[in-house]
This record gives structure tokens, sequence and C-alpha cells, in this order.
């Protein structure tokens, strides 16, 4: 969380925070790759932070489910900004 903040700020880790722990199922799901996970979305997409629903439409993702169905394909989750030029395939962190 710590790189989160110095990388992107005290108010994007925030907002990373309030979106997993918007419902007590999602709250349970502060594991680092939801985290990084969710701070690469909004990284990728700042137009998501503008949403007025933002919050209500993140609640009605649930975060163990799509965890777990990431770690049955074995296909990892994307945790980090993609570079310039850089295929999609390097931003996702496969499971060992």
């Amino acid at each position: 969380m710590k790189e989160i903040g110095q990388e992107h700020g005290e108010a994007h880790l925030r907002l990373v925070l309030q979106l997993i722990v918007g419902t007590p199922a999602n709250a349970i799901e502060l594991y680092a790759g939801i985290i990084k996970a969710v701070s690469s979305l909004l990284a990728r997409n700042p137009d998501l932070i503008g949403r007025r629903t933002l919050l209500q439409d993140f609640d009605a993702i649930d975060l163990g489910s799509l965890r777990r169905k990431a770690e049955m394909m074995e296909v990892g989750i994307a945790t980090r900004p993609r570079a310039a030029g850089a295929s999609d395939l390097a931003v996702f962190q496969t499971h060992a």
C-alpha cells in the first residue's frame, strides 16, 4: 500500500480502499493482489474516478468470486499500469 500511495498519492489509495471495503463481502478481500488490481484499474482508467456511481457500481462486483476465478484460471491480476507500447500480458502477474 505504501508503494501505491507513493506512486499515485494518498487520495488514490484512499479511493482504492473505499472501493474494496464498500460491502462486508468485499471488505474481506484486502489481499495485495486485489489492492494492486483496483489501483491499476483506476490508474489505467482515470475517467472512472469522476463517475457519480463509481462506489455503487463497485459494490455490485463480487471481488472474492473474481479473485477465485482468476486464481483457478491461473491468469493472475493486472497489478500495475501498462507502459506505452507494452503488451497487456506484461501487466499480469501469474501464479506459480
